[in-house]
């Protein structure tokens, strides 16, 4: 669920992108990819949280990188930090969540609100 590099945007096939690429990898396992161009938080909780919770058979794993798109904007970013909290809370345990990249200072408070959430679900 994500970004344009979710869905493989400038990858040679669709299966190319690293979710397909993490997907060759690991024979045997569900994997559903439900990335969305250009989504943002609430699109996942919108359109890619329903269609996960409408599969027949849950995924063996989830994978989210979702973010970049809201910080890049200043009228999403104003609520990016309560969305993105609410949304870790809502996913799945043992979601892989990606980080953002970057030092600025959004970039580094977003990656922390990721790591405390990686942190409560440990055993």
């Amino acid at each position: 669920m994500g970004d344009s590099r979710t869905q493989a945007v400038g990858a040679p096939a669709h299966d190319r992108g690293w979710v397909g690429q993490l997907a060759s990898r690991m024979p045997g396992w569900r994997v559903v990819n439900l990335g969305i161009s250009g989504g943002r938080v609430r699109d996942v909780f919108d359109r890619q949280l329903p269609a996960l919770d409408a599969l027949p058979v849950a995924p063996d794993l989830v994978t989210l990188l979702i973010g970049s798109n809201d910080l890049f904007s200043p009228r999403h970013r104003l609520r990016l930090t309560a969305d993105l909290t609410e949304l870790l809370r809502r996913l799945p345990t043992g979601s892989v969540v990606g980080n953002q990249p970057g030092t600025f200072a959004a970039a580094l408070e977003i990656n922390r609100i990721v790591d405390a959430a990686v942190r409560r679900r440990l055993p």
